[in-house]
């Protein structure tokens, strides 16, 4: 697989986004079947849990069957492992699309939960426990927001990992035509990132000034007469 080139991050971000409409267009279809049998409540209810099983169907048809998905197909790319010398095994490309589909939906459920308990006349934890608590939850609430958007960062940097989960796996592409990626829009991508760097570093210092003047006058609420 040596004799093949690496895609850049056009050709990575055209098949997401081309893989994007084709899930969303799945989960079009189920959410009308959902609705034709339980209502348009069912469908409001079952939400998430839909998006979950389209996407689920779609990597089964495509990647856990060792095909290439619409995107991958239409921009001649193919899945293959860090070292760029085989195609990824089952259990990886299955560890990967479990922890890109069902990741958030669980960390997600087990935050709402979480919030839930603290919230609760339930909730049994000693005061300064709770609100321990609820401070962690919103801070991982913050960090994998700004994980995400970091991740964005390197990619439109370095053209690899566009999704996280594949980087957490190592799943590369190599282009399967005999010939030389578009580096044309190379530069423009250094640049998006360079920007988006920018942008999120500013973000995330006015989030911490934010955050401290809210301690501060948690602080001095008490001395306010």
């Amino acid at each position: 697989m040596s004799k093949f080139q690496t895609p850049g991050a056009a050709e990575i971000l055209m098949a997401a986004r081309k893989d994007e409409t084709y899930m969303k267009k799945l989960r079009e279809y189920i959410g009308d079947l959902i609705e034709s049998f339980g209502g348009g409540r069912a469908l409001i209810k079952w939400t998430n849990e839909t998006e979950i099983v389209s996407d689920l169907i779609y990597y089964t048809l495509t990647t856990l069957s060792s095909l290439q998905t619409i995107g991958e197909e239409y921009t001649n790319i193919i899945e293959v492992n860090r070292l760029q010398n085989a195609v990824p095994s089952l259990i990886k490309r299955l560890c990967w699309i479990v922890f890109s589909v069902l990741g958030p939906y669980a960390v997600d459920r087990l935050l709402i939960q979480t919030e839930r308990y603290l919230s609760s006349s339930g909730c049994t934890l000693p005061e300064r426990q709770r609100e321990i608590l609820a401070r962690a939850t919103r801070g991982f609430r913050i960090v994998a927001k700004y994980l995400r958007k970091i991740h964005l960062v390197l990619f439109y940097r370095d053209g690899v990992y566009y999704e996280l989960a594949k980087a957490v796996f190592g799943v590369r592409y190599l282009i399967t035509y005999r010939g030389a990626p578009d580096e044309t829009s190379k530069p423009i991508y250094k640049m998006i990132s360079y920007l988006s760097g920018f942008h999120l570093l500013a973000s995330i210092l006015s989030n911490c000034v934010q955050y401290h003047h809210e301690k501060e006058g948690d602080s001095t609420g008490g001395l306010v007469l």
